[in-house]
């Protein structure tokens, strides 16, 4: 008695390698293509059939969607003066410009110009508080007018 048995190989037969497999046998490889071969046309096909359907709802749902109302305003239109210029954030600096440096020190008593006022030479720009020396101009004055007074009297005396 002959043994056969199946690998993954084939038919092995154990004394006699002529020996062939029956005519009505099928290979389990055989089915098993044939198995994947079908689910892989069922897998295609669902997908065809879904991307049909999808693109038949999307016409649908677009077909049947409402057009939005569109709202127009108006205004009447009046001439004004426009000024260009744009809101910026950001750093500039002046192509001329002046340093003002005190000669005196003291209090500011009147600031005489405001940010982009246009001066002249010889304007005044800054009033520093000066009571005090205006306090000593007079008492210099009066001191020069006792001197003076002095002066006379010496030499009306030294004339005499």
């Amino acid at each position: 008695m002959i043994s056969l048995a199946v690998s993954a190989a084939g038919w092995v037969g154990s004394s006699h390698p002529e020996i062939t497999p029956p005519s009505n046998f099928h290979h389990p490889r055989d089915t098993t293509c044939a198995v994947v071969l079908l689910l892989v046309v069922v897998v295609c096909g669902g997908l065809m059939w879904f991307n049909f359907f999808r693109q038949g709802m999307i016409a649908q749902y677009f077909a049947n969607f409402p057009v939005a109302t569109v709202t127009v305003s108006t205004i009447e239109v009046k001439p004004s003066q426009w000024a260009p210029g744009i809101d910026a954030i950001g750093t500039i600096s002046a192509s001329r410009g002046v340093d003002v440096a005190t000669q005196v020190s003291g209090v500011v008593k009147a600031i005489n110009f405001k940010a982009n006022d246009e001066i002249k030479s010889g304007d005044v720009l800054v009033q520093i508080d000066d009571t005090v020396e205006r306090a000593g101009l007079v008492a210099a004055k009066s001191t020069a007018a006792v001197s003076q007074d002095a002066f006379d009297r010496t030499q009306q005396l030294f004339k005499s």
